[in-house]
């Protein structure tokens, strides 16, 4: 059985010379072909993108996939290439040429929401005239990123309606107040995208400003210390955990007008009959 190993710090893989052919990021998930000890060191024999070669397997620890099965549909438009983020997805822009799209992070939150494939929530979101569909896909080579008001239209136009942003949702007396017990009793009956900060290679939530970036809040056990959050993260298309302090940080650092997001009723009703008349085949 082929064994699956993440990078835990940015090295070298060399040829069987011992020549550098190129640095391996952190966070990279690659699959393990043997071992072999060079020169007194454990070096694992690999392969990153197109290159073949040996990481010092110091830097490396064993990987386990938490997700054995895709949150949202995404394989039938993904890349290619096994080390793009999940995130990364082909689609046609306004001009009917396919690109590679590198932003789609807040519609694959719209596309959990709905429990339906991205392909088809863009589809709807394109069928429904839609200048932010415009904006985000007139671009020739790449995707543009998508603001509240672009997300609040896809979600209309995919059959949710009375989507608040995170500020009015939360005010009082015109002054938001956002705690983990006002989230947590929020996510009972409503989903939130917020906005947060990552690591652009690992997708991993940070504290500083990197790469702005879309998430989908699910719940939060709260505790005195704020508690934990549960949320989805589209960019490995997966659950993950995070410390309520934590992400705040991170949602901190994703605009300095503050924190971002919207509040999303989740769909108790089934919106099949919905999909079945606005889809086209």
């Amino acid at each position: 059985m082929v064994k699956q190993i993440m990078v835990i710090s940015q090295k070298p893989l060399f040829d069987e010379s011992g020549a550098r052919i190129l640095d391996v990021p952190k966070g990279a998930v690659l699959k393990s072909e043997g071992v072999e000890t060079r020169d007194g060191a454990e070096y694992i024999k690999t392969q990153y993108r197109e290159y073949s070669g040996y990481l010092r397997s110091d830097f490396t620890d064993p990987y386990k996939n938490r997700s054995r099965k895709a949150v949202v549909k995404l394989d039938d438009i993904q890349t290619d290439d096994p080390h793009d983020p999940a995130q990364f997805v082909i689609w046609q822009n306004t001009s009917g040429k396919e690109i590679i799209c590198l932003n789609q992070c807040g519609e694959i939150c719209v596309s959990r929401v709905v429990k339906k494939p991205l392909s088809e929530t863009l589809a709807m979101w394109r069928d429904s005239g839609s200048w932010h569909y415009s904006h985000v896909f007139q671009q020739s080579e790449k995707d543009r990123g998508t603001d509240e008001a672009a997300l609040t239209e896809m979600l209309h136009a995919v059959g949710v309606e009375n989507v608040s942003g995170l500020s009015a949702f939360f005010s009082v007396d015109g002054y938001p107040l956002y705690t983990s017990y006002r989230f947590s009793q929020a996510l009972k009956r409503n989903w939130i995208i917020y906005g947060v900060s990552i690591n652009q290679v690992t997708g991993e939530l940070v504290t500083n400003k990197q790469i702005a970036h879309w998430i989908l809040l699910d719940r939060i056990a709260v505790s005195r210390t704020g508690g934990t959050v549960r949320f989805y993260n589209p960019f490995q298309n997966e659950y993950q955990q995070n410390s309520w302090e934590f992400l705040q940080l991170s949602a901190q650092a994703f605009s300095a007008d503050g924190f971002s997001g919207l509040v999303v009723p989740r769909q108790r009703r089934n919106i099949r009959k919905y999909f079945e008349k606005h889809t086209r085949y």
